[in-house]
């Protein structure tokens, strides 16, 4: 496990006033996710503040930031031959936390896999969605919007600290049959 820290009190607006990165290797055990037991591999996390135009403001102060930039939180997970990698990035202005992210699935077949046999990963998700998961998943050899060996990358906007869907297709046909599998059970 690593940890870097920096801090540049007098940064302008395009630049980082104070940032962070994590990074780790080899995380296994039943608590990284509930009910999840394989290992999470390469796990890397950058995230910084940037400055605004008052460069005197508080670092203690959100005032004293513009923007939360996520550059990257990537992790790849590991379980007997499957090695999906997620990465998320993300801008988002200070202090309304409005903005846009994009989450990349690299092996989303295997990602999909690995949902769908985790027993309790897999209890949280609605029967219709695991049936439509389960069908995406064998037709994703022949997709041609989906190959897979291409990455999925889905474009996500957030609003207030909270993202929204509605600009993506595949997370909106989730959504509506998340919504529709609840509603009828």
């Amino acid at each position: 496990f690593t940890a870097q820290s920096w801090v540049k009190p007098s940064a302008g607006p395009a630049e980082t006033r104070a940032g962070l990165t994590l990074s780790a290797k080899h995380l296994s055990g039943s608590g990284l996710l509930a009910g999840w037991s394989g290992t999470v591999d390469d796990l890397d996390i950058a995230v910084s503040l940037a400055g605004t135009q008052n460069r005197h403001s508080s670092l203690v102060s959100m005032s004293g930031y513009s923007a939360l930039l996520l550059q990257h939180c990537r992790a790849s997970i590991h379980r007997q031959d499957r090695n999906p990698t997620i990465d998320l990035s993300a801008r988002l202005s200070m202090p309304n936390l409005d903005g846009t992210a994009t989450l990349r699935i690299f092996q989303w077949h295997d990602a999909a896999h690995l949902l769908l046999e985790s027993p309790i990963l897999q209890s949280q998700l609605p029967p219709k969605f695991q049936e439509e998961l389960a069908a995406f998943v064998q037709d994703g050899d022949s997709s041609a919007s989906y190959p897979r060996g291409r990455p999925i990358m889905l474009p996500i906007d957030v609003r207030q600290g909270t993202p929204t869907f509605g600009n993506t297709k595949i997370l909106s046909i989730i959504t509506r049959m998340f919504d529709a599998s609840h509603r009828q059970g």
